[in-house]
């Protein structure tokens, strides 16, 4: 009997009475014991009405026996039954099963069958079972899903119902995980990228922060390869303003890269995907709507920043959006601020009007000067973040402060200046600096 269970005996034609009972022992262990303990398995637990935790524990038992880790004990054993923990929407039990049967596993019982609607219609066609249990299974069956089938689930998901409660969410990973394989592949991660791009507008990021789902959603998305994602920095600002944002940017037809708010970005592997010029087209196009809006301003403000400072062909796309008004800009004559075009701000450049500085620059007595002595004269303040950026295409290189060098330029061109008085205090100023 070693030599069957270690698969070590040969079938061969008996010479002497000794090798006439191994052969029947290998013929009665193979094609007649081992064949109806399934079977005799199922009858004991039903006799004895056993619970479901302690034929569990006995399953466990005999996979773990060298009884069933023999590879010709299993093979006879599982020759026309299989014995599972079978997962139904009206009850889950253990359950004898064909050994031709079709077999899809599950990492548990799901805690909620109408958030996989497409799950229920697999239910009867399917032998779901239980990959956590002891099930014990011929080698030859397969329990690994197909890829059309994990389409058809991930399409089927009720957003809502997934996150109405954490343990949802939890299971929902975990079946991603135990399918990772699949996961990687170009269709099944595109229904990925859109359940998370979704549940970010519909379920709200606020809602997702919040510990019991963050971990779960960066789980999710550490399973997006990570050139099909893009990281977006948190901004510092109430709920009420960053979601309507990225509310408009989910929403635009930029199906990959999927932005990744900083929040939700997983730690490994990090996001490394890239905007085409035409995708940062469209996001500058919808940022310069919000931007006119009080409630939106600031945060797509950050955003547009972020974008800019992200792109390798910068001035190639800025000219694609020459006449949106993207950039703050102060404006020292009318003291106020305005938004200004990427064309606008090189037409002020090239009259010598534009400067890099805040409130400390056009609040100095040199710039009180110029605005005195040259009424007619509209200079532009744009904050020094916005100007590095800038300063990266070619027609908008270095940038200067309101300077005295900077300001004899701009007199160079012969603006109108206002009257005597107002002139002789510009003239005081640039002496005191030279």
């Amino acid at each position: 009997m070693q030599k069957i269970r270690t698969d070590g005996f040969v079938q061969k034609t008996p010479t002497n009475e000794d090798e006439m009972i191994a052969q029947w022992n290998y013929l009665l262990a193979t094609k007649g014991t081992l064949k109806v303990f399934l079977p005799s398995l199922e009858k004991f637990v039903k006799i004895h009405s056993l619970s479901t935790p302690d034929i569990s524990n006995l399953s466990e038992g005999i996979l773990r026996s060298q009884f069933f880790k023999s590879k010709v004990y299993k093979q006879s054993i599982c020759r026309e039954a299989q014995w599972v923990f079978r997962i139904k929407s009206s009850r889950s039990a253990w359950e004898l099963i064909p050994v031709n049967a079709n077999v899809r596993s599950l990492p548990g019982v799901p805690p909620n069958w109408e958030i996989f609607p497409g799950l229920s219609n697999l239910e009867e066609k399917y032998y779901l079972i239980d990959k956590e249990q002891a099930n014990l299974l011929s080698n030859e069956t397969s329990v690994d899903w197909q890829k059309q089938e994990i389409i058809n689930l991930l399409t089927s998901l009720d957003l809502n119902l997934l996150f109405a409660q954490p343990k949802n969410v939890n299971y929902f990973v975990n079946f991603l995980i135990q399918n990772r394989q699949l996961i990687g592949q170009s269709e099944i991660q595109t229904c990925l990228i859109n359940i998370v791009r979704e549940a970010f507008i519909t379920i709200g990021i606020e809602n997702l922060q919040q510990e019991q789902y963050n971990e779960a959603i960066k789980k999710i998305v550490a399973l997006i390869h990570p050139e099909k994602r893009l990281k977006l920095k948190q901004v510092t600002y109430n709920w009420q303003a960053i979601q309507p944002v990225l509310d408009a940017l989910y929403q635009l037809d930029i199906e990959q890269p999927l932005l990744i708010y900083e929040l939700f970005e997983p730690n490994s592997p990090v996001s490394t995907g890239s905007l085409s010029n035409e995708q940062v087209k469209f996001i500058l196009t919808c940022l310069s709507q919000l931007l006119i809006t009080a409630t939106t301003q600031q945060v797509a403000k950050k955003i547009l920043e972020q974008i800019l400072e992200q792109i390798n062909s910068l001035e190639t796309v800025l000219n694609l959006v020459s006449n949106l008004a993207l950039f703050f800009g102060y404006n020292h004559q009318q003291n106020k601020t305005y938004i200004y075009s990427y064309l606008s701000l090189q037409q002020y450049k090239q009259k010598y009007l534009l400067f890099r500085g805040d409130k400390r620059d056009y609040e100095t007595p040199i710039a009180t000067a110029v605005k005195a002595a040259l009424p007619e004269c509209k200079l532009i303040f744009i904050e020094p973040k916005i100007s590095m950026i800038l300063e990266k295409t070619s027609t908008l290189r270095a940038i200067p402060k309101l300077e005295p060098q900077t300001c004899l330029q701009l007199l160079a061109t012969k603006p109108d200046l206002g009257n005597s008085r107002q002139r002789t205090n510009l003239l005081k100023e640039l002496i005191n600096h030279v």
